[in-house]
Order: structure tokens, then C-alpha cells, then sequence
């Protein structure tokens, strides 16, 4: 981890808003709508050249790539991740917030219906677990991973990292019976923090980190 003798260094993590001709093209594409996609490679990349400036100009030292090439965790999950399969929830469904949404109902009311559904560029129906995961985005992350590389370029930055998906916030398992509690999130975490260290050390880049389910993990 990033230290500093000097000050506290400042940091964030999340999405950042992406422009709205790429949320256009992002949309098409995930509904299999016809898109240039010669064009949408070339936005993906300038909007995180664009994001990773705003924040060095806002005064942020260790910055992201603001997820501005993911459409949403869910796809996230289905593109890259085989062993997974889009089941709609059953009535009374999303059971692993219901304790949050029962602490705080008048929130989540209005982000269910408007922030995160309303929102949503493609249709939001949880993953289910079905068989062993596996890794298969490798061209997917190196792309992520070259595109937030070549946004440093000209800039002061101290130190960036890439979100992950959060393991619990994909869906459920249905595959890993043994230790229900610990397996499942524990191998969705290792795919995302190997492979994307693993991309870092074939480009002979130093180890940047990886953000997944709160914690941060070289």
C-alpha cells in the first residue's frame, strides 16, 4: 500500500458518471444492438484518460480508471466470469440486502425504482452460481489495464488501483456446497486479484491494486 510521510494521501472508490455519448454506445452494446465498435474501444479509453485527469485535478492522489468501461457489475460478471448463469429473483428476492433495505426502506425505495434500476443501462437480473468459476475476460483486462496506463501519461499521480466486483454482490451460489459461507466469494475475489496482478507484472509495470468487497489487496 501507497504510504506517505508526508500528508494523507486521497483516494476514492466507485463509478464515476461516464459521458453520455459513451453510456449511448455502452448501451447498445450490451443489448445487442448494432454499434461501432471500433468507435466504443476509442471512447472507453479517452473517457478514462478524461476521468483520470479531472481527479489529479481535483486534487486526488491515487486514482481509478472510474469504471468507466463497465456497463455494470452484472455484466461485469457474465462477460468475464464463466460458472455463472442470469436467473430474475424470485418474489421477495435480493434477500442478501433485505436486513439493509429493512433498516433503511424510504432510501431504498428511491434507489431501487430510480437510481439503480431507472438508471441501469441494460436490465439488472442477478448471477447465480452454477458451476466452477473460471476466468475468461483476459482481452477485457488487459484493455482496462492499458487504457488506464496510458491516462498517466503527462500526469502526477502517486498511486492507482482497479475496482473489482464485490464477491457478495453478484447474486447467490448454487455450485459450492462445501463451505457455502466462504468458498464462493473467495474465488470470485482470487480470479480478480491474479489475474489483474497477473496483466500488471507481464507489462512490466509495477503491481498496482486491486479493489474488491472493501478491502484492498495487492
Amino acid at each position: 500500500m501507497k504510504h506517505s510521510t508526508d500528508r494523507f494521501l486521497t483516494t476514492h472508490c466507485g463509478s464515476l458518471a461516464r459521458p453520455k455519448d459513451l453510456l449511448d454506445l455502452m448501451k447498445a452494446k450490451v443489448n445487442g444492438e448494432p454499434y461501432d465498435e471500433n468507435a466504443y474501444t476509442s471512447r472507453v479509453r479517452s473517457g478514462v484518460s478524461e476521468i483520470v485527469r479531472q481527479q489529479v485535478d481535483s486534487g486526488i492522489d491515487v486514482v481509478t480508471d472510474g469504471e468507466q468501461g463497465k456497463p455494470g457489475f452484472f455484466a461485469y460478471v457474465r462477460e468475464r466470469l464463466a460458472g455463472f448463469e442470469a436467473k430474475a429473483p424470485q418474489a421477495g428476492g435480493w434477500k442478501q440486502w433485505a436486513a439493509e433495505v429493512a433498516a433503511f426502506p424510504e432510501y431504498y425505495e428511491n434507489y431501487f425504482s430510480r437510481r439503480m434500476m431507472g438508471g441501469s443501462i441494460a436490465p439488472r437480473t442477478p448471477m447465480v452460481c452454477t458451476g466452477p468459476v473460471s476466468y475468461r475476460g483476459q482481452e477485457a483486462i488487459r484493455q482496462d489495464i492499458d487504457n488506464l496506463k496510458a491516462a498517466f501519461g503527462g500526469l502526477k499521480i502517486e498511486d492507482a488501483f482497479m475496482p473489482a466486483v464485490a464477491p457478495s454482490g453478484v447474486g447467490t451460489n448454487e455450485y459450492y456446497k462445501a463451505t457455502r459461507s466462504t468458498r464462493f466469494p473467495f474465488v470470485i475475489a482470487s480470479y480478480n486479484r491474479a489475474t489483474i496482478t497477473r496483466h500488471f507484472q507481464k507489462s512490466g509495470q509495477p503491481t498496482r491494486r486491486v479493489i474488491t468487497h472493501g478491502r484492498c489487496d495487492r
